[in-house]
Formats: structure tokens, C-alpha cells, sequence
């Protein structure tokens, strides 16, 4: 642009007309626009674009469980890579035993404060594999029958699990809890099972959530505290959270600098 063609954006003490240029104008003309269009904005996609009851309702079942960790204020230290997903599902993952081992105690922790002993691994007890239980309570649970569970952590994001996860919330999580019970078949006439499921994005089965619900009245009732429930409905989230990060990491090169994120990511916190 020549000079007699920037004239008129000088300052009227200068000569100027005091015009702003377009390129300055722009973007204030458009957030005002785009502001006082916003009522009628609204109403023209929610006539086109009606809310959708199936993502609502996915939205509703994330919500009520998978943030659960986020209450505790644990500070995020890690900056992951772009997706990591292989670290989740991986069976030789580093975060897959400290994670299962994690819940379990948990568990196993929750029914001792409720005064319910129990152990883990029980001695004796076999499904038909000759695999033995995660847990078992040394005193009886429900109509003179011990409580025997089993724990298992699925990954959301498994391409074996998202087009069942991507449509319903927990799918991964109750696929997983019905196999649970057909491993265990033999010993559901002598014991009362439960099935715990997890998500690594955070949902739970409904048997997970129907038995961590009774141990949280239970906790409730021997404790005195209202928030017994939530705390452990924390811990148990935590140790899916910290599970994850370990997976994760397990993935990345070998450095000291990542030796010492690991250490504080599942050690620190």
C-alpha cells in the first residue's frame, strides 16, 4: 500500500482521517458479532442438533466413577507422548501386576477396618485351571458363605474392547466380569463371588460397584465417618491412575531423567 493509500489511518492531528485499518477491525468485529448473534446461534443448533440421550448418558456413567482419583488433588508430573495406548493393554506392562496387586490390597484392607478379616490368594481354594482367587474372607459374608473375590483391570482403549466401549459406558468392564464368573462357576455353590471389574479409564462393573458399595457402609457403620465410602472409592481409582502411569512409562527409553519421573509418579504420590 503507498503512503497516500495509509493517509486516511493517521490520527486526525496528523492529517490522518483516523481510520482503522481491516486487519485491526477483524477480529474485535467478529467476537462482537459472534456475541450478539449467540442467543439465535443457540437456538439454531439445538433445532438441528438435538441433544443426544446416549452420549448424556455415557457422560452420567463417567462422571459418577472415573474421576474419583481428582479429589484427592494429585498433581499431574508427567507430560505423556501422543496416545500410549500400547502401555495399557500390554500384558508385560510395567504398571499390570503393581496395579492388581494395588487393588487387591486395597480390598483386602477396606474389609479388615470394616472388621471383616480376610487373606489373599487363599490356600486350597482352585478354579479349574488350578488358578487360585485373588481374595477370600475368613469369616462368613452372606448366608454362612465366605466371600470370594477376583480382581481384574481391563484396558478402555483396546481395539479388542472400543467398539463396545465407544458405544456403552463400562463395556469392557462387564465383559470382563462375565467371564469372571464362568472361570469361577465351580466355586459359586460354595462361596459368594464377586467379580471385580475395572475400566483403565476409570468405569467399574456392576458387581464392582454393588460389593465396594457394601464394604463402604460397612466402613461407614465401624468407623463413624460418612466419607469412609469415597475414601476408598479414591484409593481404588488411585491405584488405577497410578497403574496407568506406570504402563505408560514402561514404554518409554531407559533413562535416568525417566528413572526418576517413575520413581515419583508411583512412589511420591
Amino acid at each position: 500500500m503507498t503512503a497516500l493509500g495509509l493517509k486516511p489511518a493517521f490520527l486526525l492531528n496528523t492529517g490522518g482521517l483516523g481510520i482503522r485499518s481491516i486487519t485491526s477491525v477483524a477480529l474485535p468485529a467478529f467476537l462482537s458479532s459472534a456475541s450478539g448473534s449467540a442467543p439465535l446461534i443457540s437456538q439454531i443448533l439445538n433445532l438441528s442438533c438435538p441433544s443426544d440421550v446416549l452420549v448424556q448418558s455415557l457422560v452420567d456413567a463417567r462422571s459418577a466413577w472415573s474421576a474419583s482419583w481428582y479429589a484427592s488433588l494429585i498433581t499431574a508430573i508427567v507430560a505423556f507422548d501422543q496416545l500410549g495406548h500400547h502401555g495399557l493393554s500390554c500384558n508385560r506392562s510395567a504398571g499390570r501386576l503393581y496395579r492388581h496387586g494395588a487393588i487387591n490390597d486395597i480390598v483386602r484392607r477396606a474389609l479388615a477396618s470394616a472388621s471383616i478379616p480376610a487373606q489373599l490368594e487363599p490356600p486350597g481354594l482352585f478354579r479349574d485351571d488350578g488358578k487360585r482367587p485373588d481374595g477370600m474372607t475368613i469369616v462368613p459374608w452372606s448366608m454362612g458363605r465366605a466371600l470370594v473375590w477376583d480382581a481384574t483391570c481391563v484396558d478402555t482403549l483396546a481395539a479388542s474392547h472400543l467398539p463396545s466401549t465407544s458405544q456403552r459406558a463400562a463395556a469392557a468392564a462387564e465383559s470382563a466380569q462375565m467371564l469372571k464368573r464362568r472361570k469361577y462357576s465351580v466355586i459359586c455353590n460354595d462361596y459368594v463371588f464377586a467379580a471385580l471389574a475395572f475400566e483403565t479409564l476409570g468405569p467399574w462393573s456392576s458387581d464392582t460397584k454393588n460389593y465396594i458399595n457394601i464394604v463402604s457402609q460397612k466402613l461407614v457403620l465401624t468407623s463413624g465417618d460418612p466419607r469412609a465410602g469415597a475414601y476408598l472409592a479414591q484409593r481404588l481409582s488411585l491405584a488405577i491412575h497410578r497403574g496407568n502411569g506406570a504402563s505408560i512409562l514402561g514404554t518409554m527409553p531407559i533413562s535416568e531423567q525417566l528413572d526418576g519421573l517413575y520413581f515419583n509418579f508411583i512412589y511420591k504420590y
